[in-house]
């Protein structure tokens, strides 16, 4: 993402072709925080509305598609200083084409056994209270290493796999705590009593 069309991005020569940023209140993080908002929620609308969309992988669907996004995330930044382009490229190809190819293989794959059903409710449930509170466990973690560098690291280890563990709580806890009563609550109090009316 390097497309500058409002002037906004000189700021942000560090991250030229990259889709970092949307995390603050300055103007080039707005508009950062814009895209990254507005095109996954209108595409994942799409795909949910065109149910022809779907991709029916007939075996492992849910191995096949964790496959691929974990493939995804583990490429580093490609193209250097001189062709950082590349990374722009492989950023805008793998947000426009290759997420949506797994998102619909995902909707059109069968869930086979129990305890993928379980796993995969499971993480349906926690996945956008998760995405919500995992950004301060992040800053956690970070300050953690900053202040403890010379921790060996196996603590480092420890650290960062307690601050998984506890975004993952955290989000479980959202869900349970909040989302859930708060949902039967504006139903009780919106839905039913429109229909007794």
């Amino acid at each position: 993402m390097n497309i500058d069309t409002f002037g906004l991005l000189e700021v942000r020569s560090y991250a030229k072709y990259t889709v970092i940023g949307g995390f603050g209140l300055t103007p080039d993080q707005i508009y950062i925080g814009i895209s990254r908002l507005l095109y996954p929620f209108f595409g994942g609308l799409l795909l949910y509305r065109m149910s022809k969309w779907r991709i029916n992988l007939r075996k492992g669907g849910m191995t096949i598609c964790s496959l691929a996004v974990i493939a995804t995330l583990v490429v580093p930044h490609i193209g250097g200083d001189n062709y950082g382009w590349l990374n722009g490229l492989y950023c805008a190809l793998i947000i426009l084409l290759v997420y949506p190819a797994i998102v619909a293989a995902g909707a059109g794959s069968e869930l086979k056994g129990k305890r993928t059903t379980a796993i995969c409710k499971f993480l349906g449930m926690i996945s956008y209270p998760l995405y919500i509170t995992h950004y301060p466990m992040i800053y956690v973690q970070m300050n953690w290493a900053a202040q403890h560098a010379d921790a060996p690291l196996g603590t480092h280890i420890w650290v960062a796999v307690s601050i998984f563990i506890a975004s993952i709580a955290v989000a479980y806890a959202s869900v349970k705590v909040y989302d859930i009563p708060v949902r039967e609550w504006l139903s009780k109090k919106f839905i039913y009593s429109n229909k007794n009316k």
